[in-house]
């Protein structure tokens, strides 16, 4: 075997091994994007859910403060209004 032959021969190994490492690596991504849809659908949005959660009940404390404080009866209910409100958002 000539040394053109043999040349050949190993880049042409290499260019297959190449390529099969390439779809391998293709499937791989689409697992862990997969896997990252996942954690982004179940735990994720949990988390976010929470967060709004919290928002919402550090509202309704303010506007149960600001009900406390108030001087009038009309600034009473709206500040009782913003906490049915806030309620109702959870």
């Amino acid at each position: 075997m000539t040394v053109g032959k043999k040349i050949l021969a190993g880049f042409s190994v290499m260019v297959i091994l190449l390529t099969i490492m390439g779809g391998y690596s293709v499937i791989e991504l689409g697992n862990v994007n997969g896997q990252l849809n996942e954690l982004y659908d179940l735990h994720l949005k949990g988390v976010e859910y929470i967060k709004e959660a919290q928002v919402q009940l550090i509202a309704v404390g303010r506007a149960r403060s600001n009900m406390l404080l108030a001087a009038t009866s009309s600034e009473r209910t709206q500040h009782i209004a913003n906490m049915e409100n806030r309620f109702s958002l959870f």
